[in-house]
């Protein structure tokens, strides 16, 4: 419980003017549980008796429901959805949750919209970097007898060997550097 009580703090729920009222602090960023564990809160306060033996008389708690809502509201896009509508009170009717349900289905469709995109645009990449591909493993490399290493000075024959993109074909052990062409050099 005091985990619960110190989650509330760092998300910041205020009393002021006899009702709650979350406010939006420039804190840590606060983890999405925190939220559901402030909707059980106000929907299902807890028992007066686990604050331990008071000598005062308090009354039960009672949901809190318009603040429950204002927390769906305010902060929609840190809760999960589906447990956040589980928690709320089976009679609560849909116009009471409505901001809440458009702006959670707009932020999806733009989600949406957003992943789409960059699905497109990768894909573009891909296919560039194929035809990329096939432009470089077009070029053909006939090795013949008189074929020679441009380093050793020696017949390739059927030694493995190395094809720098400007055509320079040298033994494969002759090859120090890949990225250097030994008559650049």
């Amino acid at each position: 419980m005091d985990a619960v009580k110190e989650d509330i703090k760092m998300v910041g729920v205020t009393a002021e003017d006899g009702g709650n009222r979350v406010r939006r602090g420039r804190g840590p960023a606060v983890p999405s549980t925190v939220y559901l564990s402030l909707l059980r809160m106000y929907l299902s306060p807890p028992d007066v008796h686990c604050l331990g033996p008071i000598k005062m008389e308090l009354t039960e708690p009672q949901a809190n429901l318009q603040a429950a809502l204002q927390v769906l509201e305010l902060h929609h896009s840190k809760l999960n959805t589906t447990k956040a509508i589980n928690l709320l009170p089976a009679n609560t009717q849909i116009r009471e949750i409505r901001v809440f349900l458009e702006s959670v289905l707009e932020e999806k469709a733009q989600m949406k919209r957003c992943n789409q995109v960059l699905k497109s645009l990768l894909q573009a990449e891909f296919l560039r970097v194929q035809e990329e591909r096939i432009f470089h493993q077009q070029v053909k490399c006939v090795i013949t007898e008189e074929k020679t290493c441009r380093v050793c000075k020696k017949k390739i024959g059927n030694s493995a060997f190395a094809r720098y993109p400007n055509g320079v074909v040298v033994h494969y052990f002759c090859c120090k550097d890949r990225s250097v062409c030994p008559t650049e050099q």
